[in-house]
């Protein structure tokens, strides 16, 4: 067994003297290794990808035109992870009383879209206003502001992501339904569901045929107020821009004619 171990022992080759206090030189550094480089954001859909401003005409059975409105929209910019959508519009009708109505929002392509926004109405002297922000899809808070009364403060949950207005117009835009798909508006304080039908080929338009329901914020149908069915079409190209939109009233049609769009540095003439 011994002689087995100094077998090996004398075997190796012997230090030397000026190996002793020198350790073996390091092993070279391998290369750096570069960072894989971000993933490029994903495109924007056609109609958040430039900003827009459309200007539409209302009118009103025999009378003819009885008010304007402008949709615009700024889109989401570098760190901006949500779009900016605002509309406008004044009129009157039958000797109401003009009205004056404004709502911005904050649109996000995420689900829940609508992720905050204000709506005004000015109204025979009386100003209100919302102040709604959907912390999470479907968890809604309303802040309401009318002139000669208190403040108010509320809050809704729903099962599924709440729109507004404007949220659901570019929700079509960017999605025109292929299947019948329904959806939650909250106009102020008033619920709706509005169903659609598959929008179809209708010459160069997409028409979509929808129904707008009045609920209470449980979702039962609310008899105090009336729904609506309506048709609006959609250009039947990538950006889908609202074309005209048709509510019967009993006594006439209210009709949303698209006059004029501007599109980054193009300025069109809607000719339908």
């Amino acid at each position: 067994m011994w002689s087995v171990a100094l077998a090996v022992l004398f075997a190796a080759r012997p230090c030397l003297p000026d190996e002793l206090d020198h350790a073996p030189p390091p092993a070279p550094e391998p290369p750096p290794v570069a960072a894989a480089p971000a993933p490029a954001p994903p495109p924007l859909p056609a109609p958040l990808a430039a900003e827009e401003r459309a200007r539409y005409r209302i009118e009103f059975g025999l009378l003819g035109q009885v008010g304007e409105a402008t949709l615009a929209l700024t889109p989401p910019g570098p760190g901006v992870a949500r779009a900016k959508l605002s509309g406008e519009g004044r009129g009157a009708v039958l000797g109401m009383g003009a009205t004056h109505k404004r709502i911005e929002t904050e649109w996000d392509l995420a689900p829940g879209g609508s992720h905050r926004w204000t709506s005004l109405r000015v109204q025979g002297g009386v100003t209100v206003t919302h102040l709604v922000h959907q912390h999470v899809p479907g968890s809604v808070t309303i802040d309401r502001h009318q002139s000669g009364r208190p403040d108010g403060h509320d809050a809704l949950v729903r099962k599924a992501p709440v729109l507004d207005p404007l949220g659901l117009v570019m929700r079509l835009r960017v999605a025109p339904p292929t299947t019948r798909e329904s959806f939650e508006v909250l106009d102020g304080r008033n619920l709706w569901s509005i169903a659609f039908a598959p929008a179809v080929r209708d010459g160069k338009h997409l028409r979509l045929e929808g129904e707008a329901r009045p609920v209470y914020w449980n979702g039962q149908p609310d008899p105090d107020r009336i729904g609506r069915q309506f048709t609006l079409l959609l250009t039947d190209d990538a950006l889908h821009t609202p074309v005209r939109l048709v509510v019967p009233v009993g006594i006439g049609d209210v009709r949303v004619e698209l006059t004029s769009v501007e599109r980054a540095s193009t300025v069109a003439a809607a000719r339908w």
